[in-house]
């Protein structure tokens, strides 16, 4: 673990994807988090909406995660600062 840090750290495109997938992650969550909220209503209806937000959310990123790894050789879409 200790060698897997230190390779994150000492590699700049590892930290870029790393706080890439951090934001996505959490900017994601809250998302879904805000859907079930409102979805239910604050917990007082049925969760049917709810299911279908986590469910959806859970797709996108499976497929998301397939393509990436499909197009590893396509073109970089990201601002010249990020990288």
């Amino acid at each position: 673990m200790r060698s897997g840090l230190r390779l994150m750290l000492a590699d700049r495109v590892l930290r870029r994807d790393q706080l890439i997938w951090s934001l996505y992650s959490v900017l994601g969550g809250s998302i879904v988090l805000g859907l079930v909220y409102v979805g239910t209503k604050g917990g007082r209806d049925d969760a049917v909406l709810a299911t279908l937000a986590v469910a959806t959310y859970a797709a996108g990123s499976a497929v998301g995660t397939l393509l990436a790894g499909r197009f590893e050789n396509a073109l970089n879409l990201w601002p010249l600062p990020l990288r």
